[in-house]
């Protein structure tokens, strides 16, 4: 029998959803996402009559997941959006209520068009994303060193593009994971394994598990030795280049645009880099339910073989998979981190 864990999932009026359907509940799924995509609840239950009805749009919810009623830990707040309803001749009906991220608010989510330049208050990536969070309601957590970079040519376009993302093309450029998360707008380094107030990501742990599923994707590299990207340098007149080198190869990466300093000319091409590295390691791996996996956290895989071990991985999506019926599984998917 799967060892049990504690599921709590509390409305308006604070009552366990699971304690008050105890012979509905199927359980939850926990989907938490490192890049600009709103993280997602799946609230399970047994379709049999008399049928429970959804609850209004945009109804709150909080999850709690763990071991203990002790130990569990707030997997944050979410909105019901939709209702999924299936069946199967086997396992019967089942209706899920699909909850989004109550950080993913309606302001992140429309569509506009403006610039931002001095005239507008904004000279740096920073100032941009403060204004993109103060308008969602959302206090702004940016790493001090991509707030401070200035806007290339001092300008920057939002064409027919939501906040979130207009956000998600900045840490696209900048090498930066930006999220919605606990009534902030965080942006952070992508690799750095660090939130933006300057504490670290614990690690999740994987030892090997023949009980559970793991893939991995090893590739080899395109082949380049560096990349190159461009800038104006006005003091002396003339261009200049950063360049970021990688591991092996031969290949020059060149960057197609001239940046306006060299601190973005030094971000662009950290990137470009990362964006080359990343895709040469892919995996995910299944473990025992883990409260403290989180995206964007450090994996350490163990027992597994050195060519899998060795691999700096980083979590781009965490899975928890929970139920009092079914045990808890944690499946994390990673890339080679920067």
């Amino acid at each position: 029998m799967a060892r049990q864990p504690y599921i709590e999932v509390s409305g308006p009026d604070g009552v366990n959803l699971a304690e008050r359907f105890r012979h509905e509940f199927i359980g939850v799924r926990i989907t938490d996402l490192a890049y600009g995509e709103a993280d997602e609840l799946l609230i399970r239950f047994r379709r049999q009559k008399p049928y429970l009805m959804p609850p209004p749009v945009d109804t709150e919810f909080t999850a709690k997941l763990g071991w203990t009623r002790e130990g569990a830990i707030i997997t944050g707040t979410y909105r019901y959006q939709r209702t999924l309803y299936q069946g199967e001749p086997e396992s019967g009906q089942e209706m899920a209520l699909v909850c989004r991220s109550a950080d993913f608010t309606d302001a992140l989510k429309r569509v506009d068009s403006e610039h931002f330049d001095e005239e507008t208050g904004h000279k740096t990536y920073g100032d941009v994303l403060r204004t993109l969070a103060e308008r969602a309601g959302l206090a702004p957590a940016i790493d001090p060193e991509l707030d401070a970079l200035p806007l290339p040519g001092g300008y920057l376009l939002r064409w027919k593009q939501s906040a979130i993302g207009l956000a998600a093309d900045i840490g696209d450029d900048l090498g930066a994971i930006v999220k919605p998360q606990a009534g902030k707008l965080t942006v952070r380094k992508s690799g750095s394994f660090q939130t933006p107030s300057g504490s670290s990501l614990q690690a999740i742990r994987i030892p090997f598990d023949p009980n559970h599923a793991f893939q991995v994707d090893i590739e080899p590299r395109y082949g380049f030795s560096e990349v190159a990207a461009g800038w104006f340098d006005g003091a002396k007149g003339r261009t200049d280049e950063m360049l970021e080198h990688l591991e092996g190869g031969f290949a020059r990466f060149a960057l197609p645009h001239l940046g306006s300093s060299q601190a973005f000319a030094g971000a662009a091409s950290r990137a470009a880099a990362q964006k080359l590295e990343a895709v040469t390691a892919t995996g995910y791996f299944e473990m025992m339910g883990e409260p403290y996996a989180v995206a964007g956290a450090p994996v350490r895989p163990e027992g597994f073989g050195p060519d899998i071990d060795a691999v700096n991985w980083e979590a781009i999506a965490v899975y928890h998979d929970a139920g009092p019926d079914r045990g808890w599984i944690t499946t994390v998917e990673t890339e080679l981190a920067w």
